[in-house]
């Protein structure tokens, strides 16, 4: 093979990788795009349940507490759709135990039943939080326990 024709060759692949890397290169970038909302989306989903698990534990009425199990609801809903499903559950349990110490609260104001269903809750918000925190990256890898 010559000089030129190993020239043309030559320039032949260098055309064929550029029209390749300029054909891949959008779908790399929108791919990192996604990923980097949906992490944002996963961490205002995370703010929120952990905002309203707070609002929860400083209630202290019942008319407050139930709304600010609904805000709690609200932010299970939306973890639904953009978190891990095993963080998302993380959250319900946290929810249903909160939920489980309303009734307690409405049948007989702050009883002893109250008080295990908070406790079970303030546990169920620990180790959302811990799952959370492994999944946006800002903590050790989470294991159920």
């Amino acid at each position: 093979m010559d000089a030129a024709t190993a020239a043309l060759v030559g320039a032949g692949v260098g055309i064929i990788g550029a029209i390749a890397a300029s054909w891949i290169n959008p779908f790399t970038t929108a791919k990192h795009a996604r990923a980097a909302k949906n992490l944002e989306l996963r961490r205002e989903a995370y703010v929120k349940g952990l905002n309203a698990a707070q609002t929860l534990r400083v209630c202290e009425d019942q008319p407050d507490f139930e709304r600010a199990l609904q805000a709690s609801w609200d932010a299970w809903i939306e973890m639904s759709l953009v978190a891990s499903p095993e963080v998302a559950a993380l959250f319900g349990k946290a929810h249903a135990a909160a939920d489980k110490a309303n009734d307690a609260w409405v049948e007989s104001s702050p009883s002893q039943d109250f008080m295990k269903f908070q406790k079970s809750f303030i546990s169920a918000v620990a180790e959302f939080t811990s799952a959370a925190r492994a999944d946006i990256g800002a903590g050790k890898p989470y294991k159920e326990k």
